[in-house]
């Protein structure tokens, strides 16, 4: 083959390639920017910041709000690690009967506290439990929703709540 083919043929199949990704990275660019603007566009620009009072008289544990703030912005998706699975209450948030979403935390009536075991010299875990408490929670605020129904869990057993109305 004649060298000036070969670096002619060289030359326009590099030439292509590079044109190509230039063409593909444009595409997936802008295709990440639609995504984007589309998420937006479904979640609202407002976070919600609600302080909630639980208290737990004869057994019966109720649920109070406290103060609602509002704020602009968007939330970082989180991990929710939780240390004690045995108490948990779930938060559901509600358009009239349409489940929007539920998220689960830890129950505030009851801590899970690691200390060093003098005994073993190892570590342990205890629970300790009070009957009133304050938690805060922020979520993606959505106009349409009408309540919160919050569900307790211990050791396994589901009870509903009260719910609030917002």
């Amino acid at each position: 083959m004649n060298p000036k083919i070969f670096v002619f043929l060289t030359f326009i199949i590099l030439f292509t390639s590079c044109h190509t990704n230039k063409e593909l990275n444009n595409l997936e660019h802008n295709n990440l920017e639609q995504q984007e603007t589309s998420l937006s566009e479904k979640k609202s620009d407002i976070i919600v910041f609600l302080s909630f009072s639980i208290q737990r008289q004869n057994n019966v544990t109720t649920i109070q709000l406290i103060e609602k703030k509002e704020s602009k912005g968007h939330l970082k998706p989180q991990n929710n690690y939780l240390k004690n699975d045995k108490a948990l209450l779930n938060i559901s948030f509600y358009h009239q009967d349409e489940l929007l979403e539920t998220k689960t935390i830890e129950h505030p009536l009851q801590s899970t506290i690691e200390h060093l075991n003098e005994n073993t010299d190892g570590l342990q875990l205890s629970t300790v439990s009070s009957d009133n408490s304050t938690f805060f929670l922020r979520a993606q605020y959505d106009k349409s929703i009408t309540h919160i129904q919050f569900e307790e869990v211990l050791d396994g057993k589901s009870s509903p709540l009260n719910s609030i109305k917002l």
